[in-house]
């Protein structure tokens, strides 16, 4: 179970480096809209997640962590390339 966390933790981190970078870069309303936007999605991959990885750890055993990791890994690693999208676009039609 360790290396699956240990690579969620990795992305995870990486994901809040790449969204500090877009959120410093932002001025209002985009900043407030981007923060609601994150904690939106955030509810979402925890929630989608745990429907998709079906029964719960003590209901499936061991092997729902394992599925569970690799299904907020997988959104996190999306998410991330997502977020980076904006942060490399400077330009106008970008948020700001």
């Amino acid at each position: 179970m360790n290396c699956f966390s240990n690579e969620y933790e990795y992305y995870d981190h990486e994901l809040n480096r790449i969204y500090n970078i877009q959120i410093n870069h932002l001025m209002e309303p985009n900043k407030t809209k981007l923060k609601e936007a994150q904690q939106a999605w955030i509810k979402f991959r925890d929630k989608d997640c745990a429907y998709s990885s079906g029964p719960k750890e003590e209901e499936g055993g061991s092997i729902w962590y394992i599925g569970y990791s690799a299904c907020m890994t997988k959104k996190t690693k999306n998410r991330i390339k997502e977020l980076d999208f904006y942060v490399k676009c400077r330009e106008n039609g970008c948020p700001k």
